[in-house]
């Protein structure tokens, strides 16, 4: 029923429309007599109560309004008893909360009021009252962020500040800006930034707020901040303006970038010189080009003369010489860079052994003497005090550094004179501490170059390393080498005046050492020849397994001409085939090689049980690689390239003094592989003075392969006419070039074949053939694989 105050002509009606506008005001109300009855409850009552208004109609309301709140003492008998003996309005406590039927909670705000009739006595109590759990909850939310908010501004490792937007007056700080300046917090409070060391002025700092006002943020990368003691403090600093209420507030972010700038710094230096390495190594390969290419063209363009020149042409100029001298000073420039990777890989280890220094420094005066001689500089030696007769060192290593020292020294010096001076600076302590010094009367060096000397892959000057030479690495070599023997290298110089370098090195425990007094270079010992090589004779049947065909052929040819007798074999599989089924006194064993290499080689030999001595050859000469090699099961090591004296010294030391018998050529060969030969007699041609003949020679030389590998492939297929007819051809050939041995085997292979002999008879026959032709002067082993590999396809 809708109502109008035209239409209310009744109390009914009245009460009415009171009930239909307190259900829809939006509040709870509940309406109680004197005796505190319920008398209405509107629909929001009865949905906060959880009671229908029929049910709690005449309840006592103490039954019906339950609440708790922050004041105990507030009852709903003691809120109704101040409405009515007030006769006023009573709020009620903060944080009360309703407890609904069904025990649920509400938290609610309102009032109660007392009901007066028009004579003003009362006549009842209203509650008013409504849900508040939004905005409790936004309170609590509001709390929990600025307890957020407040534990992020205490423990920020970055500076907070905060300003009023009006005055630029510092309202609050974080303890982390206070310790970054060294001032309490209070020291800050009301201060403008220019009074706190932000900007440097009252001016500046006007300036920066008006662009912050103007803009709402301000930043700056790099600002220095001054600290209590005076010290300046690199920070990036960021302002922004925000509204906090009415107001509006400066919120600046100071970040320390002192580490920041240190890691820049570091970084720029570490790309300078990485660089400056960079530029160092690529003038270094540049260098080593040179290098490398002058003593290679030498050896390639000698080599080439002894190939198209006659031998007395060679002879004259000297070519063997020549060539010799340039790989040994190409095997230099390779042991420098190898000696340098192995330093810097931390992979060269030195020994300690007991070193006669006297032999030592005769050594090395003899061999570098005759190099200042060639250049007319005096060579002078001098001993300072008592000098040790042993020491406890490296000799390698102390020789290598010495030589490189006094090397440099003569190679820089074009007039004058070169010095050695030997000392003991350890003399009466408990170490030998030996010291020399070389000095010369060459080029010199600014102290700048001399700071340079020993950074690898760097030379003092490069005009200095395209007018003498050299790789750059010996003096970086020679400092290293001396650190691992407990010493240094070190460098006086002047230009035009000349260096002195200064070499220190540990040479063991004093205690007990014979002290030599008065010693000159006279009463040195005098070294033995190097050149002098002693007449070695071997006598023994040798394995000879490498897949190097020059390097084999010359192995073979050196064995051989010291009397032993030797069978090859290019990989591992061969080799072990041929030691356990024939006797050898000994067996060198290339470690690096196709199909099976050295190392697995050795080790199913001596799985099977083969006693004989194996000798490793290889041309890695790192420590680890000979440790490699004995754990393999070799019982010596030799390191590529093999000086003829010290291969023939150790094949001496393993054969012993029993050898076994030697097996005739054709025991030792196997038709069926082209790799394994016997004896090692070179046959060279009876025509080799016959310059129209040797011009066709080469030729003939490089197509004997091809018919060893159709020979092994003919006897394979069993196809002896063809087999004879190629030994007809080679009977003739051979004999007209000039290798008459080759006629009497080839001509038993054509003779077999013709008779009808059998397959074995022939075999024999033919494998006595090819084991002649493998001997001819300037014959291709390694062609004979790929011979092979085209007649398989």
């Amino acid at each position: 029923m809708v109502l109008s105050v035209d239409t209310i002509s009744s109390l009914g009606d009245l009460v009415a429309l009171n009930r239909a506008i307190l259900a829809n005001i939006g509040k709870a109300v509940i309406v109680a007599d004197l005796e505190s009855r319920i008398r209405f409850m509107n629909p929001l009552a009865e949905k906060l109560t959880g009671w229908v208004e029929n049910d709690a109609f005449q309840k006592h309301l103490r039954d019906i309004f339950q609440t708790v709140n922050e004041e105990p003492s507030q009852t709903v008998e003691v809120l109704l008893a101040s409405v009515t003996c007030d006769s006023a309005v009573v709020d009620l406590a903060d944080h009360t909360v309703l407890i609904a039927r069904d025990g649920g909670e509400w938290p609610i705000d309102g009032c109660a009021s007392p009901i007066l009739d028009d004579a003003g006595i009362l006549a009842g109590v209203v509650l008013v009252f409504h849900d508040i759990s939004s905005r409790v909850e936004a309170e609590q939310g509001l709390k929990v962020s600025e307890i957020r908010y407040r534990r992020l501004f205490e423990a920020a490792h970055d500076g907070i500040m905060i300003l009023d937007a009006v005055t630029a007056k510092v309202l609050d700080v974080n303890p982390f800006m206070a310790g970054l300046l060294g001032y309490p917090r209070e020291h800050f409070l009301g201060k403008e930034l220019w009074e706190i060391g932000v900007f440097q002025d009252a001016e500046m700092s006007k300036k920066a707020m008006a662009t912050l006002q103007r803009l709402g943020r301000i930043r700056y990368e790099d600002l220095p901040l001054q600290h209590k003691d005076g010290s300046h403090i690199p920070v990036e600093f960021v302002s922004n303006v925000y509204r906090e209420g009415r107001h509006n507030v400066i919120q600046c972010n100071i970040r320390d970038i002192t580490e920041r700038k240190r890691l820049a710094r570091d970084l720029a230096n570490a790309t300078r010189e990485a660089e400056t390495a960079n530029r160092s190594k690529s003038e270094f390969l540049a260098n080593m080009s040179h290098e490398i290419r002058t003593p290679m063209g030498a050896i390639l363009g000698f080599a080439d003369m002894l190939l198209h020149r006659s031998p007395e042409e060679c002879t004259q100029a000297g070519c063997v010489q020549i060539i010799q001298r340039n790989s040994l000073h190409l095997l230099e420039l390779i042991n420098e860079i190898l000696d340098l990777s192995k330093v810097e890989a931390g992979q060269l280890k030195v020994e300690r052994i007991p070193c006669d220094l006297r032999v030592l420094l005769s050594e090395i005066i003899s061999l570098m003497r005759p190099r200042a001689a060639e250049k007319g500089l005096a060579f002078g030696v001098t001993f300072q005090g008592r000098i040790p007769h042993v020491i406890q060192t490296d000799p390698l290593r102390l020789r290598q550094i010495l030589v490189n020292l006094v090397g440099n020294a003569v190679k820089f010096t074009q007039s004058g004179r070169i010095d050695l001076r030997v000392t003991d600076e350890g003399d009466g302590g408990p170490n030998i501490v030996l010291r020399i010094d070389v000095s010369d009367t060459g080029i010199g060096m600014s102290k700048e170059l001399v700071g340079r000397l020993f950074i690898p892959f760097t030379q003092g000057d490069a005009s200095i390393t395209r007018k003498f030479g050299g790789t750059g690495l010996g003096l970086t070599i020679s400092r290293q080498l001396a650190n691992l023997l407990n010493g240094d290298v070190t460098a006086i110089s002047q230009p035009g005046i000349g260096s002195t370098f200064t070499m220190r090195v540990d040479g063991g425990p004093s205690a007990g050492v014979e002290r030599l007094e008065g010693l000159t270079e006279s009463t040195l010992p005098t070294p033995a020849d190097p050149h002098e090589q002693a007449d070695i004779q071997l006598h023994g049947r040798i394995l000879l397994v490498e897949d190097g065909a020059d390097n084999q052929r010359l192995l073979r040819m050196q064995l051989c001409d010291a009397g032993a007798t030797v069978a090859s074999a290019m990989d591992g599989r061969i080799a072990v085939d041929l030691a356990t089924t024939q006797t050898f006194d000994l067996i060198l064993m290339d470690m690096q090689m196709p199909v099976m290499d050295g190392y697995a080689a050795t080790i199913e030999l001596r799985s099977r049980g083969l006693a004989t001595p194996i000798i490793a050859l290889t041309a890695y000469a790192m420590a680890e690689d000979r440790d490699k090699c004995l754990a393999a099961g070799c019982t010596g090591y030799l390191s590529k390239p093999v000086e003829e004296d010290k291969l023939l010294r150790t094949v001496r030391e393993h054969l012993g003094t029993h050898p076994a018998p030697v097996p005739n050529d054709a025991a030792a060969a196997d038709a069926g592989s082209p790799l394994p030969t016997a004896g090692c007699n070179v046959i060279k041609s009876n025509l080799a003075g016959d310059p129209r003949i040797m011009r066709i020679m080469s030729e003939f030389v490089d197509g004997l392969p091809g018919n060893v590998g159709k020979m092994i492939d003919l006897l394979k297929r069993n196809d002896l006419p063809a087999l004879q007819r190629l030994a007809h051809q080679l009977l003739g050939v051979c004999g007209g070039y000039g290798f008459a041995p080759v006629s009497e085997p080839a001509h038993l292979v054509e003779q077999s074949i013709k008779a009808g002999k059998d397959l074995k008879s022939v075999t024999g026959e033919v494998q006595s053939l090819i084991g002649v032709i493998r001997r001819i002067d300037g014959y291709d082993q390694s062609k004979e694989a790929i011979v092979a590999e085209e007649i398989a396809k």
